[in-house]
């Protein structure tokens, strides 16, 4: 008869613990059961395993080479068990998760969370929705969103937020136009060029006008939008800076980055609610803190412990 998966599992307890009886509190089994087994294995090979040295169990030279040969093949096999169980456990969790976010925490955080649970839960599905910041944390505590991505939280009764990040807002700016020394800038730096800058109704607009009163410059812009693809796009067809997060500064060949400070720093903030605590919000907002811990990109950096 051929030795089974079971005999080898046993032959490993008692070689590594040294005692029949060890082995048997290891495996949940009798003693007799192992010894049993133990015997079976020999019989199946042919050749005397084990021998006794003293009050211990000791290893014939055959015992001896069937451990070294044996150990990463179980190994191996355990590791396999391991991956095929997680697989089944992530196909197991189904269901839909919606965030609410701002636009640059869309195309950064959100779609890269989405990536990462395509592959590890493919039953779970993200979907976005994007909004003003002041409206994120309202969407979470009314039950409209599970989760919430934003940069600003004036009342946090009954929600929970952790610090994902630290980021720079940047000056984009458009080929042709002078690029100011150093980095980070001033807006003072700035003045003089066609401004693009959020709506007045957008908590980054009000980041930036406070930016400038503390420099005591005043701003006025040539374009508003609350696109930020289209903040860049008039950058750079008239010679401009647009004000807008790092996150979605990258990608554009023909313009300069330049960040703002030492104030124009912002936290990102992950916001949930405790009543929408379930194993697939978590799942989801384990996708995102991971795509944050990937960053950190020039201008963005990860949070202390204590915050």
């Amino acid at each position: 008869m051929a030795p089974t998966l079971r005999q080898f599992r046993t032959f490993l307890a008692v070689a590594q613990t040294g005692h029949v009886t060890r082995a048997a509190r290891r495996l949940d089994l009798t003693q007799p059961a192992v010894t049993h087994q133990i015997r079976q294995l020999e019989h199946a090979i042919g050749a005397p395993l084990l021998r006794r040295d003293g009050r211990r169990i000791a290893l014939t030279a055959e015992g001896e080479t069937l451990l070294a040969e044996i150990t990463p093949v179980l190994g191996a096999l355990e590791a396999m068990m391991a991956r095929v169980q997680r697989r089944t456990a992530a196909a197991e969790l189904a269901g839909v998760v919606r965030v609410a976010t701002l636009q640059s925490y869309n195309e950064s955080l959100v779609v890269g969370a989405a990536t990462l649970l395509m592959r590890r839960h493919p039953n779970i599905r993200l979907v976005s929705r994007e909004m003003a910041a002041d409206a994120i944390a309202s969407a979470v505590r009314d039950g409209d969103a599970d989760l919430g991505l934003t940069f600003q939280l004036r009342r946090s009764t009954g929600l929970r937020t952790r610090v994902l990040a630290h980021e720079h807002l940047v000056a984009v700016i458009g080929a042709g136009a002078p690029v100011p020394e150093g980095d980070p800038v001033g807006l003072a730096a700035l003045a003089g060029r066609p401004l693009a800058l959020m709506p007045r109704e957008f908590a980054l607009r009000a980041l930036v006008e406070d930016l400038a009163a503390n420099e005591g410059v005043a701003v006025r812009a040539a374009f508003e939008s609350s696109n930020l693809s289209a903040l860049i796009a008039f950058a750079r067809a008239n010679g401009g800076v647009a004000i807008i997060p790092l996150l979605v500064a990258h990608g554009w060949g023909d313009v300069t980055v330049r960040r703002l400070g030492p104030d124009g720093i912002r936290s990102v903030l992950l916001v949930t609610s405790p009543i929408a605590e379930t194993p697939v919000v978590a799942a989801a907002v384990a996708a995102i803190e991971e795509t944050a811990a990937a960053w950190p990109r020039a201008g963005t950096t990860r949070p202390s412990p204590a915050q």
